[in-house]
């Protein structure tokens, strides 16, 4: 064999080789994750697809190239508003990602209210199936704060595998949530009967008036 040719499948068996290492540390590679997030937004960009992900109240954007859609750990490698999803991104990159978790998440939406006889916040959330209203006293997940006013509307999220109630079975009950978004201003907050009515019947009186 010609030194030219051992040279070349020298150079052929050391790219085999460390290709093949590669695919293994990407499919294999350690359980860790750099970042967690629940996704409120999916858009697509130049063929990509671009999400954006909250933490408490920290937002970030991050690009799912085709590659990482392929080999997404999860069922249908669709992704919905609420996932709750676990990655990591490329070392020269803080929007590619590396490696990617997807799990369902659970978003409610309601006002956000206080009462006098209570401590936290609550929400005022009417269940889109039945149309009827429930109260949940909000639990935030590492006591973060809750984004949004007396009586604004808000959006709650909350993931697969912490304590939840789905569907609310009775009332006054404990949420415990990751994050929230205030969707919607309420300059002059405004409750409607059944709404006034469930707060009478648990004996709650508004609290208009919060100290920050």
């Amino acid at each position: 064999m010609k030194k030219s040719s051992m040279i070349f499948y020298s150079l052929l068996a050391v790219f085999v080789l460390a290709f093949t290492a590669w695919g293994i540390s990407e499919t294999v590679g350690s359980e860790s994750y750099n970042y967690e997030g629940h996704i409120v937004d999916i858009r697509e960009e130049n063929g990509n697809t671009v999400i954006t992900t909250l933490n408490g109240d920290k937002r970030w954007n991050f690009t799912i190239k085709w590659y990482t859609k392929k080999k997404m750990e999860t069922s249908n490698n669709k992704l919905e508003i609420g996932d709750f999803v676990l990655l990591t991104t490329t070392h020269f990159s803080d929007t590619n990602i590396k490696k990617m978790r997807v799990s369902d998440g659970y978003i409610h939406e309601g006002k956000l209210v206080y009462f006098n006889e209570a401590d936290g916040a609550f929400l005022l959330y009417e269940n889109p199936e039945t149309q009827t209203k429930h109260l949940f006293h909000l639990v935030s997940f590492e006591n973060r704060a809750i984004n949004g006013h007396f009586g604004e509307k808000i959006r709650i999220y909350r993931s697969f595998g912490l304590p939840y109630i789905v569907p609310p079975i009775s009332e006054d009950l404990s949420l415990l949530i990751n994050c929230t978004e205030k969707i919607a201003n309420a300059n002059t907050p405004a409750f409607d009967e059944k709404e006034l009515t469930l707060i009478e019947s648990l004996h709650y009186t508004l609290k208009e008036h919060i100290e920050e």
